[in-house]
Formats: C-alpha cells, structure tokens, sequence
C-alpha cells in the first residue's frame, strides 16, 4: 500500500487577494479550518486549491470568458500583479511517507500547466477536490451516502 498524500503547504503569488507572496503551512495540522474577516483572502486561499486541481486552469464559479468583468481567466491573477512586476502563480508542496514533492503552476499566460504532483494527487480523488454551491447540492442529492465516502 502506498503512503497517503497530506498537504504541506500552498504559495500565493499575485493570485487574487494575494498579491505579496504568501505560504500557508499545513504541515503540523491534518485537518483545515479557515476562518477570518471578510475581505481577508479565504476564497481564496480555497480558490487556488481549485486552480491547482482544475485541468484547464481556471475556476469553474469564475468561468472561462470574460465579457467586460472581472471574471474568468483574467481574474486569477492579482490586478495590481503585471504593475508589481510580479509573476502570478500557486506553488503547492505534499508529503508522502518521507517524500516532499513540489509544483508551481503559473495563473498568468496562454499556458498553464498542471504540474505534475496535481495530476498524481488528481488521479487519486474519487470526486473533485472542491464542490461548491449547486454541484455540491447535486452531489450529495444524487449519492448515498456510502456512495460518497467510498
């Protein structure tokens, strides 16, 4: 049996509220809540998991067009980011058994790969790793419950 995958830590860099880089340690807790005044960062915080697990890089509440919003792929990134010369982007680190692997993928740009360690953490999820609003309703209306935890 292979060790399991915990999250050690996720870096924020000109991704939407976080526009100075910013790392969160997950590593000497196992469990996350997240609570904090309004305007903080939460979403996202929350929204760069999504980002990193998304294959098409983007968020599915945010869409992929823009149509004069502030929405879908140009939302990612800070809007002070390309002023601060600072390149957008979410760094993730996992441990597994005594193994750290890294993956930075870039949130600004035609081209925004996966890294790799997200699409090995990908392959293990048995539904997405961020359900939100309607789809979680669904979700959890269409599943019993063992279905869900299985």
């Amino acid at each position: 049996m292979t060790d399991p995958y915990f999250l050690k830590s996720l870096s924020l860099s000109g991704f939407r509220a976080y526009l100075q880089p910013k790392t969160f340690d997950f590593s000497k807790k196992r469990c996350l809540a997240i609570f904090a005044p309004n305007g903080s960062g939460k979403s996202s915080l929350i929204d760069a998991l999504e980002f990193m697990f998304s294959k098409d890089g983007t968020l599915e509440r945010l869409g992929l067009r823009t149509i004069n919003n502030q929405a879908g792929l140009i939302a990612l990134a800070h809007n002070l980011a390309d002023e601060a010369k600072i390149a957008p982007a979410v760094t993730i680190d996992v441990v597994s058994g005594k193994n750290t692997t890294s993956g930075s993928r870039p949130a600004a740009g035609a081209s925004r790969p996966m890294p790799a360690v997200a699409t090995t953490l990908n392959a293990c999820f048995a539904v997405p790793p961020i359900i939100r609003g309607h789809a979680l309703r669904s979700f959890v209306e269409l599943h019993t419950p063992e279905q869900r935890y299985a």
